[in-house]
């Protein structure tokens, strides 16, 4: 399972995700993807409908998060948590380095 941005449009995380997710899919992985790319209406439903996928519906082998970061790294942790409470390996990928320059107590949560 993957939640993050899917072109269209395409930029640099949307086209790093879909790299992904085709280099997945070619070692033989079944990829569900729900993509955060389209509004943040669609990611909040995106980061619930995965987080209620994990909890109802087929378990995946592993769930990986594309985070935008700022705000939205607090509804992308939804599925992070979910993944954590029922013992799915879980990872989150981020591409910034104002974490590491600034102090946040989003990232630090």
């Amino acid at each position: 399972m993957l939640i993050g941005p899917s072109p269209p449009p395409v930029d640099g995380r949307a086209l790093a995700t879909s790299w992904l997710v085709d280099a997945l899919r070619a070692d033989g992985h079944v990829v569900r993807v729900f993509n955060t790319h389209i509004s943040e209406l669609a990611k909040v439903r995106s980061c619930f409908g995965a987080a209620m996928a994990m909890l109802f519906g087929t378990r995946p082998d592993r769930v990986i998060v594309v985070a935008s970061g700022g705000s939205g790294l607090a509804i992308e942790s939804v599925p992070l948590l979910v993944a954590r409470l029922r013992g799915i390996p879980a990872a989150m990928t981020h591409h910034s380095a104002r974490y590491v320059r600034e102090r946040s107590w989003l990232f630090r949560f």
